[in-house]
């Protein structure tokens, strides 16, 4: 699996850089800060959901979230030091930093739902 995530990054990370050599879209700086903030965000999700859930099968899966999202962002950090490239911010990854006004600092329940 681990392979497999590395894989699609690497892919991912360079195809999007050859897209933008072709059209005005972010640099290779930009799609870093993307990868990484993007992985941040669900790193993130993860935690929320690890700290309020009282499944098993849910924290199992914020677990799995928090280490596999990682273990990206450990790969696109060493590939963009090969690569000699400095992630730098676009309207895209800052974006992501602010999430959508209606995205929620915590999990509740509605009436219809079962406890996790």
């Amino acid at each position: 699996m681990k392979g497999m995530t590395t894989l699609c990054t690497t892919f991912i990370v360079l195809a999007c850089g050859a897209t933008s050599a072709w059209a005005a879209g972010p640099t290779d700086a930009q799609i870093a800060a993307i990868v990484v903030t993007a992985n941040q965000v669900d790193i993130d999700a993860g935690k929320l959901a690890l700290s309020k859930a009282h499944s098993k099968d849910v924290k199992e899966f914020a677990q799995r979230m928090i280490t596999d999202h990682s273990g990206v962002n450990k790969s696109a950090t060493e590939l963009v030091e090969k690569l000699h490239v400095t992630p730098e911010p676009s309207p895209t990854s800052e974006s992501l930093q602010k999430g959508p006004s209606t995205r929620p600092t915590s999990i509740t329940r509605s009436p219809t739902t079962r406890p996790c």
